[in-house]
C-alpha cells in the first residue's frame, strides 16, 4: 500500500499497529473492488476513518482481518450502492478480452456490487465461505449464491477462458 494508515484507535495504540498484518491483503481486496490503486488508497483511508469510529464506538476488535475487511466491504457498499463506479455499466453482458489482465478487471468491474464484494473476498483476501459470511454478517447460502451468480456473471463476460473461475 503507498499510503501508510497514521489513524490513533485509542489510548496511544495506533490503527497501523492494529492492523499490520492485515493491511497487505486489505490493500489486494480493496484493490480488487474499485479497479485502479489511487481509489484503493482512497477506499483503504476512508476504512480506516470508519475503523476508528468503531474502534471509538465499540472498542477493540477480537479478529482484525475480518473486522476490516467488513468496514472496507461496508464503505464500499455506501459508496456504489447506487450505481458502478467509474460510469461503468452493471452487468451489461458486453464480452471483454481476456487476454491481458485489464481486460479481466474490466469484467470483474461489470459484476453489482453486492457481487463484486463477495467474489473480491474470494479472489482478493482468499477467504472461506464461512469467514465471508462473518465478514459480510450474511448466511454461507447468501454467499455462496451471490459468488456462484458473480463467478457466472464473469465467465459469460470473459467468455468461459478462466481455468479459476
Amino acid at each position: 500500500m503507498s499510503a501508510p494508515l497514521r489513524v490513533v484507535a485509542s489510548e496511544g495504540d495506533s490503527l497501523e499497529h492494529l492492523l499490520t498484518g492485515v493491511l497487505d491483503q486489505s490493500h489486494r481486496f480493496a484493490l480488487e473492488l474499485v479497479g485502479d490503486e489511487e481509489t484503493a488508497v482512497r477506499l483503504m483511508q476512508e476504512g480506516a476513518l470508519a475503523a476508528q469510529r468503531a474502534i471509538r464506538r465499540d472498542g477493540l476488535p477480537a479478529e482484525s482481518l475480518t473486522w476490516f475487511l467488513r468496514i472496507l466491504g461496508d464503505v464500499f457498499l455506501a459508496r456504489f450502492a447506487g450505481g458502478s463506479p467509474a460510469g461503468a455499466s452493471v452487468d451489461s453482458g458486453v464480452a471483454v478480452r481476456t487476454d491481458d489482465a485489464a481486460g479481466v478487471l474490466a469484467a470483474f468491474q461489470e459484476l453489482a456490487p453486492s457481487d463484486r464484494l463477495v467474489n473480491a473476498l474470494y479472489f482478493a483476501a482468499d477467504l472461506g465461505y464461512e469467514e465471508m459470511a462473518r465478514v459480510l454478517g450474511l448466511p454461507v447460502a447468501v454467499v455462496r449464491a451471490r459468488l456462484h451468480r458473480g463467478r457466472r456473471t464473469l465467465l459469460r463476460l470473459v467468455g468461459g477462458n478462466s481455468a479459476r473461475l
